[in-house]
């Protein structure tokens, strides 16, 4: 968990880097809210997937700030 927009956006990016690189998984689910400043999440996750070298699958779930998935996306 975390917040694009008050946490530090460099260590998000480094942190997934060395997930991409050294976990092995084999795709990624990012749950986002609805509100403007957590579209920047998964741009994070795709930094740190282009520092470390890697393409995995992943799947943007839009969530509305009353719970309900309004939105499913996969790159």
């Amino acid at each position: 968990m975390g917040c694009p927009k008050l946490d530090d956006a460099q260590h998000y990016i480094d942190k997934f880097a060395d997930i991409c690189k050294y976990s092995g998984v084999n795709s990624i689910t990012i749950p986002i809210m609805e509100v403007p400043c957590c579209s920047g999440l998964p741009i994070i996750v795709k930094k740190g997937m282009e520092k470390a070298g890697v393409k995995i699958p992943i799947e943007e779930i839009v969530i509305s700030t009353r719970g309900k998935i309004l939105q499913r996306t996969r790159s």
